[in-house]
């Protein structure tokens, strides 16, 4: 994904800056991660690989393959590696999705445990 990664930030940089709440983090080169769908109170389906673009307080930005069907409104369960023990978990809610040729960038907002009941 790395090379039409690349071309295809250059292209969404601009758009996703107007519209933060919270200041980001860019992750260049990005870090891969592990996400899942997520019902009610466990995962379902087979994990996936994406790339995390930014981070912030509130949310991320992903890059995901054009062919999973992630939509605006669908909670996710994100594995982000740590360097120092075991990856960190988090449930999302995907606000947005841009899809592009190859890929489709997601944006995700954190869940409190409070959140996440739905």
């Amino acid at each position: 994904m790395t090379g039409d990664l690349d071309l295809q930030l250059k292209r969404w940089s601009v758009s996703w800056r107007e519209q933060r709440r919270h200041h980001r983090q860019d992750l260049l080169p990005s870090v891969s991660v592990e996400l899942q769908r997520w019902s009610a109170d466990r995962a379902l389906g087979p994990s996936h690989q994406a790339d995390l673009l930014d981070l912030s307080e509130g949310g991320a930005c992903l890059a995901i393959a054009n062919d999973l069907p992630l939509k605006p409104g669908e909670q996710v369960q994100i594995r982000i590696p740590s360097t120092t023990g075991e990856p960190q978990l988090h449930r999302v809610y995907v606000r947005w999705r841009d899809d592009a040729e190859v890929i489709a960038a997601i944006g995700v907002q954190f869940l409190h445990s409070d959140d996440a009941t739905a």
